[in-house]
Parts: structure tokens; sequence; C-alpha cells
């Protein structure tokens, strides 16, 4: 998980899709066989509640801004 959160933290900065930084996580799992285990998106955004946009998953949309508030 350690090693999966820092590949997804290398890649984590302003102007970035969010779902490449979900796609940095999967990957290191992927090359261990570990991907099936998965269950849950790498992150979310945290502001007024704790679970918000951006999602850091498959398929978001969303573009990574400065000072964002993120949960990896």
């Amino acid at each position: 998980m350690m090693n999966a959160r820092q590949a997804a933290l290398e890649v984590l900065k302003p102007g970035v899709p969010a779902k490449e930084v979900d796609l940095a996580a999967r990957r290191y799992f992927d090359q261990y066989g570990l991907l099936d285990n998965l269950l849950h998106r790498t992150g979310h955004g945290i502001g007024l509640s704790n679970h918000e946009a951006p999602f850091v998953a498959e398929g978001s949309d969303d573009v990574l801004t400065e000072n964002m508030v993120m949960s990896c």
C-alpha cells in the first residue's frame, strides 16, 4: 500500500487529471498481480465534508488544481 501510495503521490500535482493519479497506483498493484484486491478508489478531496470531489478514481474527469486537499 505504501509503495502504491508513493507511486500516486509522484503523479499528484496541479494540472494532472485525477484519473492519472489513480492509474499510477493501479499500475503498481497490477505489476504484482494485486489489482483484483483493490476495492476502492485511490483517493478523494477533503473540504466541507470528508469525502468529496475531486475523486481520484478511474473515469474521473476532474483535473487537480493548486491548494486542493486530497486523501491518497
